[in-house]
Formats: structure tokens, C-alpha cells, sequence
């Protein structure tokens, strides 16, 4: 992330370790546990992530997908659903994503495959 994003989502540490804290006294608990950290960095997670869509326009999935298309070259849905997700992916959700990147202008279809808009 760069610009406001980055400045919205700075010091995620500090952010984490005070979250952990409202989830432990919402506990009713003396000590924030492990779990509390993990509760709490899933909860920053979707903030940032939403912070990402909101200010940047685009999901992490779709970065990462971006990211591979120009690392490997127009690729078909196929392709990024066997090769990057490793079938972990539907193909229906595969085809959202890259959809949300063509609708931001950032790749385009030619024939079958997804190009990367310079």
C-alpha cells in the first residue's frame, strides 16, 4: 500500500497489541492471552484489507493476481486457477476477481487471456 493507505494502516503493531487489549477486558481477563492476539490481528487483517479495496480499489487476492500475471504473462482463468491458487479456488471466484481487475482498469481480456493493462 502507499499514500493514505499506507499512512491509515501505519503502526499496525501498536494497533494489534490495543485491540488485543479491548478483546481481554472484554473477557472479563487479568492477562491478554495468545488468542487475543490472534483475534485481534484478524480484526486488523479486514481493516486493512478494507482499507486496501476503499483507497486503492483492489482486494489483496487481486493484487496478488496482478502481481502474478506480470511475473508470468497473460495467463489464461484456467491457468491462474491450477498455477497461483493451486485449485484452492473456485474457478467462479477466480473469474470475479479478475473481473473486478479488468472493471478497474488494471487488466484486460484478449481472447481467452487476462493481459496486464500497462
Amino acid at each position: 500500500m502507499s499514500g493514505l493507505a499506507a499512512a491509515m494502516t501505519a503502526r499496525a503493531a501498536a494497533h494489534v497489541r490495543r485491540l488485543a487489549l479491548i478483546l481481554c477486558l472484554m473477557d472479563n481477563k487479568d492477562i491478554v492471552e495468545t488468542y487475543h492476539l490472534h483475534a485481534a490481528k484478524k480484526i486488523w487483517d479486514y481493516c486493512a484489507d478494507s482499507v486496501r479495496y476503499i483507497f486503492g480499489g483492489l482486494t489483496r487476492d487481486q493484487e496478488v493476481i496482478l502481481a502474478w500475471l506480470q511475473m508470468n504473462g497473460p495467463s489464461t482463468l484456467p491457468q491462474i486457477t491450477q498455477k497461483l491458487f493451486h485449485k484452492n479456488r473456485k474457478s467462479g471466484w477466480v473469474r470475479l476477481q479478475v473481473n473486478g481487475l479488468i472493471e478497474a482498469g488494471r487488466a484486460e481480456l484478449k481472447g481467452e487471456q487476462v493481459v496486464v493493462k500497462p
